[in-house]
């Protein structure tokens, strides 16, 4: 008897049967995961824009104001500015940086002193806030 016949072992189409199904689990937990990612980071810039609302609206009980109110904040993934600050009003915007960009359902996301949110993107401001 040959040696060779009674060694166990897996033959080339067992190794591309598996092969070809760690493919397609990869192909499809990728692109989950990155979209899990890009949430958190959106739920980060979020967190971050509210303590900057909280901040504005302390300012404004103490000062009458929302003008120099501190403002802006830069993330890895996220510029977060205010452009437009007056004695009554204030917008927050969340400019995505970086490798944010890819996120297109909310690219950038924005709110004013009356809690109006805004988002620019393909998702709606439900989906994105």
């Amino acid at each position: 008897m040959n040696r060779f016949s009674q060694m166990g072992g897996f033959t080339l189409i067992e190794l591309v049967v598996v092969v070809a199904i760690l493919g397609v689990l990869l192909a499809i937990a990728i692109p989950g995961y990155s979209d899990q990612v890009r949430k958190t980071r959106r739920a980060a810039a979020k967190t971050e824009i509210m303590d900057i609302v909280q901040t504005k609206e302390r300012s404004n009980s103490l000062n009458n104001t929302y003008v120099g109110s501190p403002c802006g904040i830069s993330s890895i993934f996220y510029t977060i500015t205010c452009p437009t600050a007056t004695a009554t009003t204030y917008t927050i915007l969340a400019t995505a940086i970086g490798e944010q960009t890819s996120d297109a359902l909310c690219l950038n996301l924005g709110i004013n002193e009356q809690g109006v949110r805004t988002e620019t993107g393909t998702g709606s401001v439900a989906e994105c806030w």
